[in-house]
């Protein structure tokens, strides 16, 4: 379902609980806004180096994995009625330009870099929101506070809950789920691998 945008300066001015109908119409190319319960959540577009730290997990992301399954930055997925998160990167099986928002059971992998400001909501309330969607892998990319040494942390959906199953600072590999193969995240710092 493709909604028919609003202005942009419209469409703030809105009456009661957001539906995902109604989040549908945000135009494009402002902040990260995400649905949850009949809120919007906003975020500022993130640093440089967070953005460089997605885009890099992306391209490695995406050089090992098979042509059935997409590695993108930033997609919209539905995780349960009126929730619709958008998560830093996505390896997903369902592909196509029409796609506007992905089901959770084609996805197999989301991350999120942490950020000063986004660490507790990654950390607790997406973590609880990606299990009760059932994503059966969720990897976070943690960062010192000069933005210099990533540590990857993978986690498995277990349970009806994530367990860390392995992490790796740079000069170390961690093995990812399958179809992937091993990252160290000192490749993350790299221009190209």
């Amino acid at each position: 379902m493709i909604a028919e945008a609003v202005p942009y300066e419209d469409f703030w001015f809105h009456d009661g609980p957001w539906t995902e109908e109604d989040y549908l119409r945000i135009p494009p190319g402002g902040p990260k806004i995400e649905l949850v319960d009949g809120r919007l959540v906003v975020s500022p577009a993130p640093r440089q180096a967070h953005q460089r730290l997605m885009r890099r997990l992306a391209n490695l992301l995406e050089a090992q994995a098979p042509d059935d399954l997409a590695v993108e930055v930033e997609l919209n997925v539905r995780i349960g009625p009126e929730k619709i998160l958008i998560p830093d990167v996505v390896a997903t099986y369902e592909q196509g330009d029409d796609v506007l928002v992905h089901h959770p059971a084609e996805i197999l992998l989301v991350v999120e870099v942490l950020s000063p400001s986004n660490k507790g909501q990654d950390w607790v309330y997406k973590n609880h929101l990606y299990s009760v969607a059932r994503i059966p892998w969720y990897l976070l990319v943690e960062v010192d506070e000069n933005d210099e040494r990533p540590t990857l942390i993978l986690q498995r959906l277990g349970s009806g809950h994530y367990n860390e199953v392995a992490r790796a600072t740079c000069g170390e590999t961690l093995q990812l789920p399958d179809p992937f193969g091993e990252v160290d995240p000192a490749d993350l710092l790299k221009r190209r691998p």
